[in-house]
């Protein structure tokens, strides 16, 4: 019997790591393989993402002592964690791994970052001392993409440590009870948290050079405020520009976020957020038949393959971005013949079936390893 203990935030808020934990947790796993969770959030709004606070120092001392009556009265013989890679929440990851290695766990960091190479080049010796060690007390590396470039990991830890899982999630199309209706513009979407380096200000700037000349095409942006983007600076910014093309909707979920992607034309995900490592909301896209610009951060060019099934384009670059946007915009077959090629390429790498047998086939080589029998 292998006994698993995810570590991990669930959710509430809703974003990219802790939602494929939920996922993870509905899994279905067969006998000889038992999964226990325990949810160590620490926030419930996105605005609060890396904001210190005294609640925080309390509730850590709670999961930690909480970790240490499940490891006794569950007795995993593997701990997942998600580890957060900035200073502080990377520290604060580091005392748990630690604390289950001292237990006689044996770690499995799922990472959900692509920037570890980073934290290797930065100016922090204690920085780079707890992100060396993290990796060095844990048995197994499960990075979210194949993508993400190993010489990340392997300054922390061996190559045969390393086992990528890709993402996986649920068909979109089998809700087909849904009811939307195309509107008589090209519709172009942005779905993320309206974080600055997601880059919906990028589309932003790129739709005001398009919409200056074009009238039938619409740009619509959903996503939750954060503490760069608040709610106020959005919607002044799109009240100011009072363009009938571009819209900002706030958050979508389940049915909603459905149909803005069913009922679009494109997906523009134009991102440089840091930690990016294999955006959710790529492969639901995908899944929904889109062609999809977006830029080559983290793993995203395992999903979209530049020129079959989109554009990778510049970062933080609007007339690039806007250049792009519009061979799309005025090819209707080819928006058609990338949006297919997207379906098919999600059918057989990224569905939620596929995420569950990759799991499984990786708990099943546990143990068999060099690095187990050590």
């Amino acid at each position: 019997m292998k006994k698993i203990l995810l570590i991990a935030p669930l959710p509430p808020p809703m974003h990219g790591s802790n939602y494929m934990a939920k996922l993870f947790l509905e899994l279905n796993f067969p006998k000889g393989i038992t999964v226990k969770s325990y949810n160590c959030s620490y926030i419930s709004e996105i605005k609060n993402i890396g904001k210190f606070s005294l609640k925080k120092i309390i509730l850590l001392l709670k999961h930690l002592l909480n970790l240490i009556k499940i490891t006794v009265s569950y007795r995993p013989k593997y701990v997942i964690f998600i580890p957060a890679f900035n200073y502080y929440n990377l520290l604060r990851d580091f005392i748990f791994v630690f604390i289950s290695f001292l237990l006689g766990n044996k770690n499995i960091l799922w990472i959900h970052s692509g920037t570890t190479f980073d934290l290797k080049l930065s100016n922090k010796p204690f920085y780079n001392l707890i992100s060396k060690n993290i990796f060095s007390i844990s048995t197994c590396i499960v990075p979210c993409s194949s993508f993400l470039p190993k010489k990340n990991y392997m300054y922390f830890s061996e190559e045969n440590k390393i086992y990528p899982i890709n993402n996986g999630i649920e068909d979109l199309q089998n809700n087909k009870d849904i009811d939307f209706k195309k509107s008589g513009f090209l519709k172009i979407v942005f779905i993320s948290n309206m974080e600055l380096t997601k880059g919906w200000k990028v589309l932003f700037d790129a739709a005001l050079l398009i919409t200056s000349y074009s009238s039938k095409i619409s740009f619509e942006f959903y996503g939750n405020p954060t503490s760069n983007s608040t709610k106020n600076e959005i919607e002044k910014l799109f009240d100011e520009v009072r363009d009938e093309n571009i819209f900002y909707n706030g958050p979508v979920y389940g049915d909603e976020k459905i149909i803005a992607l069913k009922s679009a034309d494109l997906f523009c995900f134009p991102t440089y957020y840091p930690t990016e490592a294999f955006p959710l909301v790529i492969l639901e896209a995908m899944a929904c038949g889109l062609p999809v610009v977006t830029t080559d951060q983290g793993g995203i060019t395992e999903a979209i393959i530049d020129g079959k099934g989109g554009f990778i384009v510049k970062k933080n670059d609007p007339k690039d971005l806007a250049e792009k946007l519009e061979i799309l915009i005025n090819d209707k077959e080819l928006r058609l013949k990338m949006g297919q090629f997207n379906r098919q390429r999600y059918l057989e790498n990224f569905t939620l079936e596929k995420f569950e047998e990759n799991w499984i086939k990786f708990f099943n080589t546990l143990g068999t390893d060099k690095n187990e029998s050590k």
